[in-house]
């Protein structure tokens, strides 16, 4: 007898898995406006079937609607699977769920699709990625191997056992040389966009910001404002000398706006800087006439720093006494016109003293004058003392000075300290002795002739003695002076000029000679006394004509004046 097997088919067993798409790097809105990533990409996957038991078919998978529901195409090959993943897909991860704790960007998962095993076996795949060759993207390697074990259970017919089949799945990634188990298929790409480098030329100002490295479509950071050695805040980027700092432009010139312009490639900014203006304003000196002080006298506008064109204004001259001598700067230190302009500047005008001669005439109307008197030299404002007169004058006494030669009282006396006598710069002023005229001193000497002997006898006769009467001659002669330029000397009114006149008595007693009238000082000299004075004349009186005997009498006559009352 034959005995037939009777076989019943099994029930199929299914099993699927997903897929995840991990994305790092740059994903989401950039600060210019613009969404990265900035070019879509469609990420693709191949399925690959690697062993299937012997007898039973290639099994793919089953991805329900073509994958329109996952977002997903699928591509169904000669024992292959397609899959086409556009980057549209990815979405930012759920806070703590498992790609966003691994700092994923963005996520996209898919099935892979259901796969139906019907026969017992081993089954191997496997899934990688396609490298593709959109920019600024990076692509995952790795290869999973995804191995699926069908068993089916023993049991008789009728038993209730043998017609299920079970699967067991296991996965294995190898990237880098490396094979490791796996419990999930995960793919990581990462897109990066370029970090731009921006950089800094200060154009001569004493600070260069650091580069910055700006992710592509970001903004770039302002630089901040620098302070200088002292501590004050400058600009960004430092400081330089006359100018003040304006904003950063591009290689165009314009200013850069730095949050409203993307980066887009490597740039160059540049300080814009704006040459310094000032006001120079010049002023009469503070300390001027009233009505002048400070009075401006020109005002210039808008001077570029460094600028040497400025010229001064005519010099003023508004101060009594004072003649204008430079110019000086708000901090009293000299100021040069011509002279670069490095800041707002009051310029104003400084003043100082004039200088004048003070002459001493002697006033004297041609008369003779002794002695001289050098030039006083004098600055206003500044007092001095006059000279003391060393001018002498024969019959006159000093009184002081006057400003006119016809003045009737000083107006300064001797050795007087004075004080603005001209307000002209280089002036003289003359200055005329004063003098008055000093009281003459009248002497008359007087004569007397006295006969000795036998002179004045009354003889037995009756006669008196002498008998017969003799005339007496004398001759007064002016014999000299010590009165400076002198020559003539005083002389009685009998002389009518003469420096040498006689006189005769007839017999003895007075002989009058007239009156001698002296306006100068002299030396006075006696038989037991000497004074000296400044001036001396000198009168010599001698007979002439002498009966018994010859006398020469020398006769110094005192003559003195005194100071007149201020």
């Amino acid at each position: 007898m034959t005995l037939y097997a009777i076989w019943q088919p099994v029930t199929p067993v299914s099993d699927s898995f997903d897929v995840s798409k991990l994305l790092f790097g740059d994903f989401g809105a950039l600060q210019g406006g613009e969404t990265a990533p900035l070019v879509p990409d469609t990420f693709r996957f191949v399925l690959q079937s690697v062993t299937t038991p012997t007898g039973a078919t290639t099994v793919l998978p089953v991805v329900p609607g073509g994958g329109a529901a996952s977002g997903i195409t699928v591509t169904p090959g000669a024992g292959t699977m397609g899959y086409a993943l556009p980057s549209a897909q990815l979405q930012v991860p759920t806070a703590g769920s498992q790609a966003a704790t691994a700092g994923a960007a963005a996520v996209a998962n898919f099935p892979a699709g259901l796969f139906t095993f019907s026969y017992p076996g081993t089954y191997v795949y496997t899934l990688k990625e396609t490298a593709g060759s959109a920019q600024y993207y990076s692509y995952d390697s790795a290869i999973y191997t995804i191995t699926f074990t069908v068993t089916q259970s023993a049991g008789a017919l009728g038993a209730g056992t043998g017609n299920s089949l079970t699967v067991t799945r296991s996965i294995t990634k190898q990237s880098g040389g490396a094979s490791t188990a796996a419990s999930e298929l995960q793919f990581e790409n990462r897109y990066t966009l370029p970090r731009l480098t921006v950089q800094y030329d200060a154009e001569g100002g004493s600070h260069t910001p650091a580069n910055e490295s700006v992710r592509y479509g970001d903004y770039a950071t302002v630089p901040p404002v620098q302070n200088n050695a002292s501590g004050t805040p400058t600009s960004p980027a430092g400081e330089k000398t006359g100018y003040h700092f304006l904003y950063w432009t591009d290689a165009a010139g314009s200013q850069f706006a730095f949050g409203s312009t993307p980066i887009h490639a490597n740039t160059t900014l540049h300080a814009k800087w704006e040459i310094n203006r000032y006001t120079v304003t010049v002023q009469d000196a503070p300390d001027a006439d009233t009505g002048h002080q400070n009075n401006q006298l020109a005002q210039h506008m808008n001077v570029p720093h460094g600028d040497t064109t400025l010229t001064a204004p005519t010099q003023p001259e508004n101060k009594t006494g004072y003649h204008f001598d430079h110019w000086e700067d708000q901090n009293n230190t000299a100021y040069t016109f011509g002279s670069p302009v490095t800041g707002d500047t009051t310029v104003h005008a400084v003043y100082t003293p004039n200088t004048y001669t003070v002459s001493f005439e002697p006033n004297a109307g041609g008369a003779t004058v002794t002695g001289s008197m050098p030039n006083l030299s004098m600055t206003y404002d500044t007092a001095q003392n006059l000279t003391p007169n060393q001018f002498s004058r024969p019959g006159y006494q000093f009184m002081g000075w006057g400003l006119t030669p016809t003045a009737a009282t000083p107006d300064y006396y001797d050795s007087a300290s004075v004080n603005n006598l001209t307000t002209t710069n280089g002036g003289t002023v003359r200055l005329y002795a004063l003098w008055t005229a000093v009281t003459p001193f009248d002497h008359n000497p007087a004569l007397t002739k006295i006969l000795g002997g036998e002179a004045n006898r009354t003889l037995a006769t009756g006669e008196t003695t002498p008998l017969a009467p003799e005339t007496f001659n004398f001759e007064f002669k002016a014999v000299s002076t010590t009165v400076p330029g002198m020559s003539t000397l005083p002389m009685p009114a009998a002389a009518h000029g003469a420096q040498t006149f006689t006189v005769n008595r007839v017999g003895a007693g007075a002989l009058p000679i007239g009156s001698l009238s002296f306006c100068s000082q002299a030396t006075m000299s006696t038989s037991s006394e000497s004074f000296r004075v400044p001036q001396v004349r000198r009168v010599l009186r001698r007979p002439r004509r002498v009966a018994t005997r010859t006398t020469m009498l020398c006769i110094a006559l005192p003559i003195t004046s005194r100071r007149p009352e201020r």
